[in-house]
């Protein structure tokens, strides 16, 4: 991939649905967290970029936009897209800042399975209800960048308990810019 075939877009999203984070730090961390207070396990689980800001991780959006191109792919060609699309994205910088230096506290209930047991726990989760980012896509796919961005914000989203709905976005910005050498 020569650097003629490398487009970069610049975008700018924003939440449809609150964007739930859950960092994971280890079973024995997660284990000992659970036993400390809401504020601290929402600290362990929050990502922050190098300027302390809470952030989202540039690999939620990529993830994001991957699984769109696999979702998309004809029956029985989905893992030949993944292997095309995936390395042929990438966002940047490492962390979208959100904006904000505190996420919300969200605690609820999951089930929790260890072999045929069944049990329900409590986890404190950070979430943040309005939320905006800002970030760079470089890819030398071909495709519409803006309709797969729109898309994976509408249908797939970002964070944790996407299939609940949360972590969607829409595209309120996105424009080609050019390469510099």
């Amino acid at each position: 991939m020569s650097i003629e075939d490398v487009r970069r877009f610049e975008f700018a999203i924003e939440g449809t649905t609150p964007y739930m984070q859950g960092k994971f730090s280890g079973q024995q961390k997660s284990k000992d967290l659970k036993e400390q207070d809401a504020r601290t396990q929402v600290e362990a689980a929050t990502y922050r970029d190098s300027e302390g800001m809470c952030a989202i991780p540039s690999s939620h959006i990529r993830g994001a936009l991957i699984d769109h191109f696999v979702r998309s792919a004809a029956k029985g060609n989905k893992t030949n897209t993944e292997l095309e699309v995936s390395p042929r994205i990438r966002v940047e910088p490492l962390f979208l800042s959100l904006g904000t230096k505190k996420a919300d506290i969200y605690e609820r209930s999951i089930q929790v399975r260890q072999g045929a047991k069944v049990s329900m726990d409590f986890v404190a989760s950070p979430i943040f209800q309005k939320w905006t980012a800002k970030g760079i896509i470089v890819t030398s796919l071909e495709e519409d960048m803006k309709a797969a961005l729109a898309a994976a914000g509408r249908d797939i989203g970002i964070g944790v308990n996407r299939k609940n709905g949360y972590g969607r976005f829409q595209v309120t910005s996105i424009r080609q810019v050019t390469n510099e050498v």
